[in-house]
C-alpha cells in the first residue's frame, strides 16, 4: 500500500550578510561575498535553502 506524504514547508528569514540587492545585467547577475547570519546548528539541524526574488521595475517607477 503506498501512503503520499505530504510536505510541509516554511520559510523563516535567517538573515544575510553583503550585498543583497544586485541589478540584473543581460540577464546575469552576480552576488559576491553573501553570509548566512546563522547556521543550520542554531536552526534545530533545519537545512537553508537560498531564495532568490526577481521584481520588474520600469525606468520611471520608483517602486517594483
Amino acid at each position: 500500500m503506498n501512503k503520499c506524504y505530504k510536505e510541509q514547508y516554511t520559510l523563516k528569514d535567517v538573515g544575510l550578510l553583503g550585498n543583497t540587492t544586485i541589478e540584473i545585467i543581460d540577464g546575469n547577475a552576480f552576488f559576491v561575498g553573501l553570509k548566512f547570519q546563522s547556521t543550520s546548528y542554531n536552526n534545530e539541524g533545519s537545512k537553508f535553502k537560498l531564495l532568490i526574488v526577481i521584481y520588474i521595475q520600469g525606468d520611471d517607477e520608483t517602486q517594483p
